[in-house]
């Protein structure tokens, strides 16, 4: 799998976690405080930022370094 390979597959599972934000939302609503959505949803936010900021080569992200960091 190459880089860019990865970060769209990265991307898309960040799209798949937001798009589940109010699911997730309601089942931990249940059984919890119900911010595992809303937790989860900043989190993949987070990532697909920093996905974006390393193929724009503008951030010394994990993506951009060799193995092991």
């Amino acid at each position: 799998m190459t880089r860019a390979e990865f970060a769209a597959r990265l991307k898309n599972a960040c799209a798949a976690v937001t798009a589940a934000e109010a699911e997730l939302t309601e089942i931990d609503s249940k059984f919890g405080d119900a911010d595992h959505g809303l937790t989860m949803a900043k989190i993949a936010g987070a990532i697909s930022e920093a996905v974006d900021a390393a193929e724009g080569g503008s951030s010394p992200c994990w993506m951009t370094r060799p193995w092991p960091l």
